[in-house]
């Protein structure tokens, strides 16, 4: 494994002098499909050193900020990896950097969720995903991938959730749907324009990007693939207006499922994740 994302010198990577922090925290515990998202954000970083890191659309070099990384190994209990990945976040917070951080499985996000609510009373929960995720549990976990939605909105009644791509709903989730209109603010893959989405964001912004919302032509590479999913460019203008509009507080990236020798999702994976960096360090004045 490379030791840091866009395997980055030195100086462009020691943890006290960078604003962005990677973490890889490669839990994996209740994937309902196909598994082997723990080792997502092995391949991301690896495939990371291939990013030029010039960014040809912003006309800079966003790495020169300072990107460090962290290579954590999870604990093996579901409840003590949240707390431990909470605990991480919180660090980051407190020493004003911004923390990206890189599953595993989708539940990772109620730990990251967690530590950034000490920091930030009122924020949205923005959601790229295939799936609502508003299930009580799935195979009897409460804190299932498939619920991890549901148990984000019950940590604080101050966080709305707004989500984009979806299209994947099952009758269950249907009531606590319909109870929580008020919070809950859906734009389905076919049906959304860009700047509507802003109206039901809050000033910050939790961003928990799941791979799984694009389309599998060009990211085959998660465990529970839907087809009609979001492209390239469509995906990088609303990272684009989402980082010019409103402060992006904290950031994860879930549910990638590399494929032996098929390079190119992990490289797709890097780079989305580079251009994000890339509109942060831009519009966010980090």
């Amino acid at each position: 494994m490379k030791k840091n994302f866009l395997n980055l010198e030195k100086k462009f990577s020691d943890f006290e002098k960078s604003k962005i922090i990677i973490v890889s925290f490669p839990f994996e515990k209740t994937t309902s499909y196909l598994k082997g998202t723990k080792f997502g954000p092995e391949k991301i970083i690896n495939a990371s050193s291939q990013v030029e890191l010039f960014d040809e659309e912003e006309w800079f070099v966003p790495s020169k900020i300072g990107i460090s990384t962290l290579i954590i190994k999870p604990f093996k209990g579901h409840e003590k990896a949240l707390k431990q990945l909470e605990k991480i976040v919180k660090k980051i917070l407190d020493l004003k950097k911004f923390p990206i951080i890189l599953g595993g499985e989708h539940s990772i996000t109620i730990g990251s969720l967690k530590a950034v609510q000490k920091f930030f009373k009122k924020f949205t929960l923005l959601q790229f995903d295939a799936h609502a995720d508003l299930r009580d549990s799935w195979l009897g976990l409460k804190l299932s991938h498939a619920a991890v939605m549901r148990r984000c909105l019950e940590i604080d009644n101050n966080i709305n959730l707004v989500q984009v791509g979806v299209r994947n709903i099952s009758e269950e989730e249907l009531p606590f749907f319909e109870k929580n209109k008020k919070r809950i603010k859906t734009f389905w893959a076919k049906k959304w324009q860009k700047d509507k989405i802003l109206k039901f964001c809050q000033k910050n912004i939790f961003l928990t990007f799941d791979f799984d919302v694009l389309d599998p032509s060009i990211m085959p590479s998660v465990g529970t693939p839907e087809p009609a999913g979001l492209d390239w460019d469509r995906t990088l203008d609303l990272l684009k207006m989402i980082c010019q509009k409103r402060k992006i507080i904290c950031a994860d990236f879930v549910e990638f499922r590399p494929i032996k020798d098929f390079v190119a999702p992990d490289f797709l994976a890097a780079k989305l994740i580079y251009k994000f960096i890339s509109y942060l360090v831009k519009f966010q004045r980090l």
